[in-house]
């Protein structure tokens, strides 16, 4: 894997370990009684049917995940509809009716359940906020008047759903379920919290213990990312760069035919402020070489920027200002202005800036 930064590193994490909701409305409460201010497809759910069971989603046409998730919606209402389940999709969050109104008829039969728009803000309150649900899909299982479950749509397998239409499915059973992983979702977030902490302060010894009590609660597909971009900053952190850079150049080697990841692996070891004293310039010479050999057109132009720079880094004062004369020649009109002003700082001796986490000083080298 690339390198990550240490706000990267805990983005994955924080993502992986969500606070639990800590809403009033939960499993076994009424019904909100907030329906869709806009239909913008099928009949209204006006009056609750004590012989139906309800599925309340909520989704955006500006959220990929809920996007993602029309499929599955879909399958659940044309499978379990026969059944006796109703389903009803509310846009929540947007301001213009247009833009779901026209991403449901862009669907047609491929989004055919009921749709709504929440014109009022009315479903957003009264069933998101009030449950704590600060994200979405995010879908409700309404029966008999009551909540009987809540949480992400892609949850509600088939034989879930069919156990809830079926009677055998037991509310009280699945939120005490909730609860015990409410619970274990609460101790990871402590643990990360402390992780960064840990991090933050460079007490290094005490991150790589608290990593490994926090890698259990980590989606498995999330895991080795997170374990090796927090493991990256420890080893980097108490001095000993050489295990990252050999993983790095694994990297480089797997990704040997493609531009883009030669350029970004070059410019992360150029500029990312955790190899700051210990930078791999040769590595990042390597990287950015084929790169430049692999880009064409205006796309070369990055990847001459990027090996201009390094060489500037190395003491390589004339050679990186023709490599960055020939990334001008190259580039797209929008960006020359920009790498014009690279060139000129070249000129003067002074490494420019970059905007990363943690931004160094500029440093001179002449």
């Amino acid at each position: 894997m690339t390198p990550r930064n240490l706000l990267a590193a805990l983005a994955i994490l924080a993502g992986a370990v969500s606070p639990a909701l800590a809403g009033k409305l939960g499993v076994g409460d009424p019904a909100p009684a907030a329906r869709p201010k806009v239909m913008l497809q099928g009949e209204a759910v006006t009056k609750l049917d004590d012989s139906k069971t309800y599925l309340f989603e909520f989704w955006a046409t500006w959220c990929g995940p809920c996007v993602a998730q029309v499929p599955h919606v879909e399958h659940l209402h044309r499978t379990f509809g026969p059944k006796g389940l109703v389903v009803l999709a509310t846009s929540v969050w947007e301001d213009d009716q247009a833009k779901p109104e026209a991403f449901v008829k862009s669907k047609g039969e491929k989004m055919s359940y009921r749709v709504g728009f929440d014109a009022d803000k009315a479903m957003a309150t009264q069933w998101l906020e009030a449950a704590g649900a600060n994200g979405i899909p995010h879908g409700f299982l309404v029966q008999k008047g009551k909540v009987i479950w809540q949480g992400h749509p892609g949850e509600l397998t088939d034989e879930m759903v069919a156990s809830v239409l079926d009677g055998s499915y037991n509310p009280t059973k699945a939120a005490a379920a909730a609860k015990e992983e409410a619970d274990k979702q609460a101790q990871a977030m402590d643990k990360f919290n402390a992780l960064g902490e840990a991090l933050q302060a460079k007490q290094w010894d005490k991150a790589e213990k608290l990593l490994a009590e926090v890698l259990p609660f980590v989606p498995a597909e999330q895991r080795a990312e997170l374990a090796d971009g927090i493991r990256d900053q420890i080893a980097l952190g108490k001095g000993d760069p050489s295990g990252v850079y050999k993983r790095i150049a694994r990297y480089a080697e797997e990704n040997k035919d493609d531009p883009e990841q030669q350029n970004a692996i070059a410019w992360d070891l150029a500029t990312n402020p955790i190899f700051e004293g210990k930078r791999n310039l040769e590595l990042a010479e390597k990287c950015a070489r084929a790169s430049v050999k692999l880009a064409a057109g205006a796309d070369k132009a990055a990847s001459l920027d990027t090996l201009a720079r390094i060489r500037f880094m190395q003491g390589a004062k004339d050679e990186a200002i023709k490599l960055q004369e020939e990334a001008i020649k190259v580039a797209a009109e929008e960006l020359k202005p920009e790498l014009q002003a690279t060139l000129e700082s070249y000129k003067k001796g002074v490494l420019p800036k970059v905007e990363t986490p943690g931004e160094v000083d500029d440093e001179e080298m002449k």
